[in-house]
């Protein structure tokens, strides 16, 4: 099943997404916790620094799920960096407790997503 909605770039549109991923993923073998941190991780990011609304699209797996944040921002491509008093950290989360991610960038638009398994991270 996928589930999809779109957001404005405003912060209080990283609230409202944490809601609707958690929402969809509710009954799944999914963790929550995971699942509404790094959303926030990934939606803050489009809002800080794409500036552009963006899509939040939400796909069970049979392990576990994906989740995909799209914004109008190719040439803004994620990366993990070191970390600073100005960020950098966000990224390293997602790459830690996820059981994959990435960015597929196209003429457009950009996708940055994460993927969760039942049984955690530490399947990778």
């Amino acid at each position: 099943m996928e589930q999809r909605r779109s957001f404005t770039a405003n912060p209080t549109s990283v609230r409202a997404a944490r809601q609707f991923v958690t929402g969809v993923l509710v009954g799944t073998p999914v963790d929550l916790w995971v699942a509404e941190v790094l959303t926030s991780e990934l939606v803050t990011n489009a809002v800080l620094h794409a500036k552009t609304d963006f899509e939040v699209r939400v796909t069970e797996q049979p392990d576990g799920a994906r989740v995909e944040v799209t914004n109008d921002s190719p040439e803004m491509v994620a990366a993990i960096r070191n970390a600073d008093d100005e960020g950098g950290r966000g990224l390293r989360l997602v790459d830690t407790l996820s059981s994959a991610w990435g960015t597929e960038a196209r003429r457009f638009d950009k996708t940055v997503w994460f993927e969760l398994s039942a049984s955690g991270a530490a399947d990778r």
